[in-house]
């Protein structure tokens, strides 16, 4: 089943499509973050593939956590799992990974 992330303060959604598709390929990509119209702004990043070895990697589930900073203010971090045992944080702005760690 495909998950649908709300942006707060954002008419934007953050799409994982379904990994067990038979409409994806294993190794497409499978998480994007797109406008109120359904236009594509990014497609996720994959995690490195010399972390984990594992040629056709997608993500398999996808989170968001808000946070409050008293400097910063509020901020919104994408987390995500991939098949490979990576959890990563990527940007909400750009789709590009910013932390990995693999949990296996």
């Amino acid at each position: 089943m495909n998950q649908v992330l709300v942006l707060p303060n954002s008419t934007d959604t953050i799409v994982l499509y379904d990994p067990d598709s038979t409409l994806l390929e294993h190794g497409q990509l499978n998480l994007f973050r797109l406008d109120k119209f359904g236009k594509v702004i990014w497609a996720a990043e994959l995690p490195p593939y010399s972390t984990t070895k594992i040629k056709g990697d997608m993500y398999v589930a996808a989170g968001l956590i808000q946070m409050a900073h008293i400097e910063k203010g509020t901020t919104v971090h994408l987390h995500a799992n991939s098949f490979s045992c990576c959890y990563v944080e990527i940007d909400v702005s750009t789709g590009k990974i910013t932390n990995t760690e693999f949990t296996k």
